[in-house]
């Protein structure tokens, strides 16, 4: 499945991009499990998406 991340202040000045297209695997079921499968992507997203670190994920309302 195709997902379009949108990320903001902190997050996006940290992973330098303000969005993304990624498709995740089939195991990925909620924004819970997006946030655990950019992290294991390694590199500066596991720190700044580390379980400690405060964020808001939710899904886009068009």
């Amino acid at each position: 499945m195709k997902v379009e991340l949108r990320f903001f202040a902190s997050v996006r000045e940290a992973l330098g991009v303000a969005n993304e297209t990624v498709s995740v695997p089939d195991t990925v079921v909620n924004v819970g499990d997006v946030r655990a499968w950019l992290r294991m992507r390694g590199g500066v997203r596991a720190d700044t998406l580390a379980e400690g670190c405060a964020l808001r994920m939710g899904p886009a309302i068009t």
